[in-house]
């Protein structure tokens, strides 16, 4: 190939918003270490590319799937929240403080992916609510190391 035709190559204005993700529980760290960027990178293909290179019934389909499960794994996060963060009030428990935290900022180029980063938000959130119980002997060893 020329170098003309490499020189060549058009660079493409797409909208993004950077969110800042911060999370605290070494699980959540993990996963954000682990998962978050191949994870952005196959929701970004599905969310976005899936309609350009393949047929709009199938790519409606296939982010309306994403986006279900999303919503109700969201919501299963939120309902776990609620419930303890109410026996934390109930109890007026103070917060645990942890010895490592994370933060990252991503580019978000779609909405599935935004949804994906608030889902690690709320699991970083959900497990803090737990070690909280779990610290102030609310909570069994067993059930706490293990959720």
């Amino acid at each position: 190939m020329s170098e003309a035709k490499k020189t060549n190559k058009r660079n493409y204005s797409r909208p993004s918003l950077e969110k800042l993700v911060v999370v605290n529980n070494e699980a959540a760290i993990e996963a954000l270490d682990t998962y978050v960027n191949k994870a952005m990178y196959a929701i970004y293909a599905l969310d976005v590319i899936l309609f350009y290179i393949g047929d709009d019934e199938v790519a409606d389909a296939a982010n309306q799937q994403v986006k279900d499960l999303f919503d109700t794994k969201s919501e299963l996060f939120q309902n776990e929240i609620q419930k303890n963060q109410a026996k934390i009030d109930d109890l007026s428990l103070e917060p645990v403080t942890y010895s490592e935290q994370r933060s990252k900022a991503y580019k978000v180029y779609s909405p599935l992916c935004s949804k994906y980063l608030k889902l690690i938000q709320k699991f970083d959130l959900s497990c803090s609510l737990l070690d909280t119980l779990w610290m102030h002997d609310e909570l069994d060893s067993k059930y706490a190391l293990r959720s």
